[in-house]
């Protein structure tokens, strides 16, 4: 369970983290959106099943509701796995640089030395 001052906690660091950017209402729209995307791509949902939270496999987006009838265009980026690899990859690296991180969501500075 998440308690209300971790989540405040955590909201306060991402926003300092995205600076000025995090002040813009519209940005951080986009910003909810692109996660949103990004889960997609990586074939993945959250479910809370008798009190547990857990991340599972999601059902593969066919483009078709419940009936069977076709919504709308599949993205070409959910063609493959290839494709949605590559996509989450340039999504990652993309919000990781808004926040002044580094390729693999570690920090740009250099390290400090303890002695």
């Amino acid at each position: 369970m998440l308690s209300t001052p971790s989540v405040l906690a955590r909201k306060a660091h991402i926003h300092g983290l995205l600076g000025d950017k995090a002040k813009d209402a519209a940005y951080l729209r986009r910003r909810v959106a692109a996660h949103d995307r990004l889960i997609l791509h990586m074939d993945i949902m959250h479910r809370v099943s008798q009190g547990k939270a857990r991340w599972v496999k999601a059902y593969r987006w066919t483009g078709r509701n419940v009936n069977g009838e076709a919504t709308k265009r599949k993205p070409k980026s959910l063609g493959s796995s290839e494709d949605r690899e590559a996509y989450v990859r340039k999504g990652l690296k993309k919000q990781w640089h808004d926040m002044g991180l580094g390729e693999l969501g570690g920090s740009m500075e250099e390290a400090i030395e303890i002695e």
